[in-house]
């Protein structure tokens, strides 16, 4: 037996049931650190029993040889898994393609790659909501001067975390950004291509996600970002709410998500139209959805940055503390074809989702253990940590990094205010045993 036949023998014997129990299986695929947190929420969950798995995991597996296997299992034995989803790009589009493979209740593949398809996405928005499009093009297009404006601001046409994206000045600096950027982007790539592979062998879908390597230009978009997320089910759509996004000074990578948005409500009626008229255009359903977006106040004008198919793990905590909303429920909900939680009230009337970074790359000496998290969790029980940095790296710049910083923590806090979070930030970020030394 090889060695990826023995790492998937040794899977399903973890998966499989041990006894029968009132509770669905749920099968939830994510990067592995977040598993922690998503265990310690399904515990004790009365509805749903979560086994998760890590994107990590899998491709030392093989993703053919996972997705096929677990199809198979759930196949033979109903009871197996009840449903399939995930979290992140990668790992959704692998959950998506076990459902199909397994008739479970699933998003449409091919409306996946749409909308991972950032050029294939953008002619979406031309035609859905045009108003809220910017101006765009292919990289080839620029290179060929069929683009007409610059600056642009590059970016791969499927990549996550602003990873490979930048201003560039003209086709010579976007050639040269593309070809230092071709290997990493190629290897984040390889899992979500061999994922829809599997499905649909060399099909017209492919399109889709064949040229994801490539680059998209388009104009530089002004204004305050924000993001609407929510969910739809047999088309009908429903928000859990809008998170504002703020950036470090002088630079592109996020400090802090705000939950709820301080919005009037005409721009709040104005989002909502936006989310009813392109959501169905792209073709998803029975997912959950997360639209980003700038807001020029100025000139009032919304335009739309992307749509990811798929929840966000980091905006779990925010609304589940400042709305209610359980995402993580309705997640297992619409991979089982349950109806989804009702919203409750919520516990804070704020949560903020802060991200730690350096502007230079650092080697990793010590992260944060189990006894130090714990002490942290003992003062702050309704927080969340999650450590950013992949398993086994020696430097920050050996994961893929946003524009201009390395991002290594995520911190989830609610509170009554902004000055509370902050001083609860403050003393989080002195106690957590991060230690790094100049690379």
């Amino acid at each position: 037996m090889n060695s990826h036949n023995s790492l998937i023998s040794d899977t399903l014997q973890r998966y499989t049931p041990e006894k029968d129990s009132h509770r669905k299986r749920v099968l939830m695929i994510s990067e592995s650190n977040s598993l922690t947190f998503l265990e310690e929420k399904f515990r004790e969950h009365p509805d749903y029993e979560v086994i998760n798995e890590s994107i990590e995991a899998i491709q030392v597996m093989g993703v053919r040889h996972y997705i096929e296997a677990i199809s198979d299992a759930i196949k033979e034995h109903k009871g197996f898994f009840d449903g399939v989803t995930g979290f992140f790009d990668t790992p959704n589009a692998i959950a998506a393609a076990i459902a199909h493979l397994s008739d479970k209740i699933a998003p449409p593949l091919e409306s996946i790659a749409r909308c991972q398809n950032k050029l294939y996405c953008r002619m979406l928005q031309q035609e859905s909501v045009p108003e809220h499009t910017p101006a765009f093009a292919s990289a080839e297009d620029y290179a060929a001067s069929k683009f007409a404006i610059t600056p642009v601001f590059a970016k791969p046409v499927r990549a996550a975390g602003s990873f490979g994206c930048a201003i560039v000045h003209s086709a010579q600096e976007l050639h040269k950004k593309i070809n230092n950027e071709r290997l990493m982007l190629q290897q984040f790539n390889q899992p979500y291509i061999e994922a829809l592979t599997t499905v649909f062998g060399n099909s017209r879908l492919l399109q889709s996600a064949g040229n994801c390597n490539q680059y998209l230009c388009e104009e530089i978009i002004a204004g305050r970002q924000f993001a609407v997320n929510g969910y739809i089910v047999n088309g009908e759509i429903s928000l859990h709410g809008i998170v504002a996004e703020y950036f470090l000074p002088n630079s592109k990578s996020f400090e802090y998500h705000e939950c709820p948005a301080d919005l009037p409500d005409r721009w709040r009626y104005q989002i909502e139209r936006m989310v009813q008229r392109f959501v169905a255009h792209t073709g998803l359903d029975n997912t959950e959805f997360d639209i980003e977006f700038y807001i020029d106040f100025e000139k009032d004008k919304l335009t739309i940055i992307e749509i990811n198919p798929r929840a966000v793990v980091q905006y779990e905590n925010l609304y589940a503390m400042a709305s209610g909303d359980d995402m993580l429920t309705t997640m297992c909900a619409l991979a089982c074809g349950d109806k989804p939680p009702t919203r409750q009230a919520s516990t804070y009337s704020l949560c903020y989702s802060c991200e730690l970074r350096t502007f230079e790359d650092q080697h990793i000496l010590e992260t944060p253990d189990t006894d130090n998290l714990s002490a942290i969790y003992l003062s702050y029980p309704d927080i969340k940590i999650v450590n950013r940095i992949p398993p086994g790296i020696k430097k920050l710049s050996e994961s893929k990094r946003s524009i201009d910083t390395y991002r290594y923590c995520m911190i989830s806090i609610p509170g009554n205010s902004r000055e509370e979070i902050l001083n609860i930030l403050a003393d989080i970020k002195q106690r957590l045993n991060y230690r790094f030394s100049p690379a």
